[in-house]
């Protein structure tokens, strides 16, 4: 894969030190990263074509505007925003000026989103914040959220009153899948959480294994045919073995 380097300002010992640079071997093609003097990200920019990305905040550091400058012409405004009283977004415009709002309750969750498609959504929390209810206009892509603790799932039914359900840990991995017509999905995993094992209705399992940095490095299918990979020390795949055993490098 291509080599980057990553050129950080030295700063305060324990405190964290800022990204100036990311460049590759070169060091003629990259990206540049510059602050103001609060300390946020205010202008990336590209080394040769010196295209920069200029990012203004509001008096309370929430991203107000992100322009986009290139050499010789007008600067544009990408993308801008609007924040309530309370710092909540309540308006994100794109570069046209088409914009999407959001309302909130006295809870600071949002119950609803007005798309610059013209769509409107509305959402429902129940005590513990938790989503029970969200819809589109004329119950357009409904989905019904009921929680049952005790017992260990929860259900989601659509507009069609098709129920989902879903049984999980305590830790919220779901392990089993039940779609309306009562086929199972099972999930397995091991003690650092991650999935080892998928299993279909059908009783098909795709297994996983890990290497000792956590990446997967190998899938088993439910025919038996594994599928191998191997990481560099940056954790991108770098080589890939098949199950007919041929070998693919990058």
């Amino acid at each position: 894969g291509d080599l980057k380097n990553y050129i950080f300002k030295a700063g305060l010992k324990g405190k964290p030190w800022p990204l100036t640079s990311v460049e590759d071997v070169t060091r003629q093609q990259g990206l540049d990263l510059f602050y103001d003097s609060a300390g946020r990200l205010a202008t990336i920019q590209q080394r040769l074509e010196k295209r920069r990305l200029s990012l203004q905040y509001t008096i309370h550091n929430q991203i107000h505007r992100v322009s986009l400058s290139v050499p010789d012409k007008k600067s544009v405004v990408l993308a801008s925003y609007d924040y309530d009283t309370k710092g909540r977004l309540v308006a994100a415009y794109d570069a046209l000026g088409h914009v999407d709002r959001y309302n909130y309750d006295d809870n600071n969750q949002m119950i609803e989103e007005h798309r610059k498609s013209g769509g409107v959504f509305s959402f429902k929390f129940d005590p513990q914040g938790r989503c029970i209810k969200t819809s589109g206009q004329g119950r357009y892509d409904e989905k019904r959220l009921k929680f049952f603790d005790l017992m260990g799932y929860s259900t989601v039914t659509d507009s069609r009153d098709m129920t989902t359900q879903y049984h999980w840990e305590p830790s919220g991995q779901v392990t089993s899948e039940i779609d309306p017509l009562g086929r199972t999905k099972q999930t397995e995993y091991d003690d650092e959480g991650r999935i080892i094992a998928e299993i279909a209705p059908n009783g098909g399992k795709t297994s996983y294994e890990y290497d000792e940095w956590g990446n997967r490095c190998q899938i088993t299918d439910p025919l038996g045919n594994t599928v191998a990979i191997e990481y560099n020390h940056f954790h991108l795949p770098v080589t890939l073995t098949d199950p007919a055993g041929k070998m693919w490098q990058r």
